[in-house]
């Protein structure tokens, strides 16, 4: 029975140690790599990110007893590399509806727009602008015109800033 035990002991071991010499070069450590998604001899460019900025505000007025705001801005800085033009909107603020819109050329710095109704009391718009250039927009820029008092289709009082 000795020998049995013996063998039976010896076979265990035997056991053990190839599970241990297989779990070494199974979980054996990682040689380090080098990779690149591109040969660095032919992969030489320069990416650069660009925006278009909307005009700059350079004021407004509602002249007392007419029927229009005059809207003034300035080019975007720095101006698009390419042509570009303004388009701009007329928006009534209490309902969101679009009252006026059009399209202007780059030369153009100011719009006049018609603010006041038979009877308006308290009526706010806000006018909005962009630049546009192919298909690139900018943000608008916004302003607030507020007809405080206007009557058959004369401001009485009003007022606008830009935002």
């Amino acid at each position: 029975m000795t020998t049995f035990r013996t063998l039976r002991t010896r076979l265990a071991a035997a056991v053990v140690g190839l599970v241990l010499v297989a779990a070494t070069v199974a979980t054996g450590t990682a040689q380090p790599t080098t990779a690149a998604w591109t040969d660095s001899e032919h992969a030489r460019a320069a990416v650069t990110a660009s925006t278009l900025n909307a005009p700059r505000a350079n004021g407004c007025s509602v002249p007392l007893l007419s029927p229009t705001a005059t809207l003034r801005w300035l080019a975007p800085s720095p101006a698009p590399g390419a042509a570009y033009t303004y388009r701009w909107e007329l928006i009534r603020t209490a309902t969101g509806t679009v009252v006026r819109s059009g399209s202007d050329p780059s030369t153009t710095s100011a719009r006049e727009v018609s603010t006041s109704e038979l009877v308006s009391l308290a009526t706010t718009y806000t006018f909005r602008i962009r630049t546009v250039s192919g298909t690139w927009e900018s943000t608008w820029r916004t302003a607030t015109v507020t007809t405080i008092l206007g009557a058959l289709g004369l401001t009485l009082i009003g007022s606008c800033s830009w935002n």
